[in-house]
């Protein structure tokens, strides 16, 4: 696998200070069972065609590349590639957005590594080459750290050439290498820029190649058919996750073991719902008496709301999440907030932090609070509504959707 920075710098918050109960990990390890490599992330095909026309860019005409010249000449494919984009006007979705379309008030846009060229504030770690190569390479697209294309990858951009034009592919490489490119350059070529992003046997290609590579696993490949059967009949225009997890957990069409994993994430959702809002309300009530926080919790829960049914074996935190769901359901808010409390000091303990809540006597202290939050007051309605953790299956079902638009 390689080694993906997020969007999120964590070196700008305070040690521990991320993901305080480890949900994470916890809908990351089911959502694994049916996704295999896409992220978070990682939910537009036309930003998979660009990185992997960047990776083709970056190691043609050598075999032997340095990889600061291989990063330069990607950096140098997505940045043209984004202003061929906004020169079609589709830049919508485009990574590094706000800086390209400023640049592209000018006559005269810079290309490289420098810092007058880069269209986010780190390129290579927030744009295609950091966010979408885990995916390209666990489908079998690319290997190594310089992003080489396998001979998956090749076949793959062939087509992608075949379609985009020999000769248009050879003015994008001209124009990519020089140091700076001016807007009447990209008029012709736009066209025809755009045209392959929205060519609709290209995605076919390209969605195949991301959800039903050689090495899926099983119950991704099966997820992909229930997909393909859901697209047919959904009026939906967007993907909704939880829309197709209810569709599928009843329809004869979709694989058991594919229900059984939905039906896992429909039971788990609300679980993992209810203790952010809880912790996050939490963190908003530094020096309140244990009974008040206690009184004011109870208050809302009202009747037995989270099923137990989510539990599998081997899900990380299972005991963390059987002690609230059953503190949850028998009302007994003091010891849902200790659960919470309990939880976050192992966490934060593990990563070498200290517990961004903790009691001095019976008053709350918080070390890491926040400026606005409060408890619905119906918490029951507001866990089963909201949909929170993608389980991976926005990306997946993004992807897939682009096969049909």
């Amino acid at each position: 696998m390689l080694t993906v920075l997020s969007l999120l710098d964590d070196r700008l918050r305070p040690k521990g200070a991320r993901d305080p109960l480890a949900i994470e990990s916890i809908w990351s390890a089911v959502g694994r069972k049916l996704v295999g490599n896409l992220t978070t992330v990682t939910s537009r095909a036309d930003h998979f065609m660009v990185a992997l026309l960047a990776c083709r860019y970056a190691h043609e005409g050598s075999r032997s590349r340095s990889l600061d010249d291989v990063q330069e000449r990607y950096a140098r494919a997505e940045q043209l590639a984004a202003y061929l984009r906004l020169e079609a006007s589709l830049e919508a979705s485009l990574l590094g957005r706000q800086l390209a379309v400023a640049n592209f008030r000018r006559d005269s846009m810079a290309l490289g590594m420098h810092k007058k060229a880069q269209i986010l504030s780190n390129q290579l770690s927030y744009g295609l080459w950091g966010l979408y190569s885990s995916a390209l390479q666990e489908a079998g697209l690319i290997k190594g750290s310089d992003r080489r294309l396998t001979c998956a990858g090749i076949a793959l951009t062939d087509a992608l050439l075949e379609t985009f034009g020999l000769s248009q592919w050879q003015r994008f490489g001209e124009l990519a290498t020089q140091g700076a490119v001016r807007k009447e350059q990209l008029s012709q070529l736009a066209r025809r820029f755009a045209a392959l992003l929205n060519d609709q046997g290209m995605r076919k290609k390209l969605v195949s190649a991301l959800l039903r590579y050689a090495g899926a696993r099983p119950l991704q490949v099966a997820l992909y058919e229930a997909v393909q059967h859901w697209l047919a009949v959904s009026a939906e225009p967007s993907a909704s996750v939880r829309s197709f997890a209810r569709w599928a957990v009843d329809a004869h069409q979709v694989d058991a073991q594919v229900q059984d994993v939905l039906k896992q994430i429909l039971l788990l959702q609300p679980v993992l719902v209810f203790a952010n809002t809880v912790v996050v309300w939490l963190q908003r009530q530094n020096g309140r008496a244990r009974s008040e926080l206690a009184n004011d919790l109870h208050s809302r829960l009202g009747e037995p709301f989270l099923h137990p049914g989510w539990d599998r074996p081997g899900l990380p935190h299972a005991g963390f999440l059987r002690g609230l769901t059953d503190a949850a359901n028998d009302g007994d808010a003091g010891q849902l907030i200790d659960q919470l409390m309990a939880q976050n000091g192992a966490v934060t303990g593990a990563r070498g932090g200290a517990a961004w809540l903790h009691w001095e006597g019976d008053r709350l202290r918080v070390r890491v609070p926040v400026d606005r939050a409060s408890l619905p007051e119906n918490l029951a309605a507001h866990c089963h509504q909201a949909w929170d953790y993608s389980f991976f299956l926005h990306a997946f079902l993004s992807i897939a959707r682009a096969e049909h638009a």
